[in-house]
């Protein structure tokens, strides 16, 4: 019922408001299918956001390294499913990587508390490293990166981390939701969200 009692007041508000928008401007598909939903198909514009090329460029050409940096960019929260990759790593246990997690933004602390442990339990706390980046230093780590994931559990509405990551020389591995697949555009680098299995497939792969 009050899901119900919400979506009236939206739809009479949008009537009232319709007619006042001049043009909406989308930076991914899956926003304008939302307007074009709410009746403003002509008035919507996909303009995507892109990335500033001055910070995220690749300084040398990558060398083959001995230990894969596998790398998460981010908040910290449960939606973000950063647990999801931790999981899917206990499969690659044989191979030689190491873990970097931006714990910059830490938006749930229990949650952050729980992937610790988590990190414990699954015995790879000596190949994981917690690291602090701002916006301005965040590209230096990307270009130490090797994959980037973006384990998702929510409707993502964008994930400009991942035009960012290309352009610092990682591979993006993301999960199938929300506008992740419109940026990746590549089912062999996509994944069904939760499913840590089919994502440790793709990691063992690259």
């Amino acid at each position: 019922l009050k899901k119900l009692l919400k979506l009236c007041i939206i739809y009479f508000v949008n009537l009232i408001i319709k007619y006042k928008v001049n043009k909406i401007i989308c930076y991914s598909k899956q926003i304008k299918d939302n307007y074009n939903f709410l009746g403003y198909k002509n008035k919507s514009e996909i303009i995507p956001l892109g990335f500033d090329k001055k910070t995220f460029f690749i300084k040398t050409k990558k060398k083959l390294k001995k230990i894969l940096v596998i790398s998460y960019f981010g908040r910290i929260n449960k939606e973000k499913g950063i647990h999801v990759l931790i999981e899917s790593l206990k499969y690659l246990k044989e191979y030689r990587w190491k873990l970097l997690i931006d714990s910059e933004h830490i938006e749930d602390f229990k949650y952050f508390l729980n992937l610790k442990n988590l990190i414990k339990k699954s015995k790879i706390k000596q190949r994981t490293k917690f690291i602090k980046c701002n916006h301005n230093q965040i590209a230096n780590f990307m270009r130490k990166s090797d994959i980037i994931v973006l384990p998702s559990l929510y409707e993502e509405q964008y994930g400009r981390v991942i035009q960012e990551g290309v352009a610092c020389g990682n591979v993006v591995v993301g999960s199938n939701i929300g506008a992740i697949p419109e940026i990746i555009n590549d089912n062999h680098l996509l994944f069904k969200p939760g499913d840590y299995i089919a994502l440790s497939v793709i990691l063992k792969k690259l």
